[in-house]
């Protein structure tokens, strides 16, 4: 009887990130330094960083490829 060959295992493979991505990072870090802090409600850092994606504010970061372009 042949002895059992286990298959190799798969690296995990980590996706890009996105350009909304690394902006909703640097914009939580700006927003931790700064006087105001990050809300403590659920949710609510989600809200202020897609209003600023939204508003423009990320235009440097907006040149990454991103989910909603193709």
């Amino acid at each position: 009887m042949a002895k059992y060959q286990p298959p190799d295992k798969e690296q995990s493979k980590k996706r890009a990130k996105t350009g909304y991505n690394m902006f909703y990072s640097a914009y939580v870090i700006q927003l931790k330094k700064s006087a105001a802090g990050v809300p403590p409600e659920r949710g609510s850092v989600a809200r202020l960083v897609g209003t600023a994606w939204k508003v423009g504010i990320a235009s440097p970061y907006m040149h990454i490829s991103s989910p909603t372009q193709v």
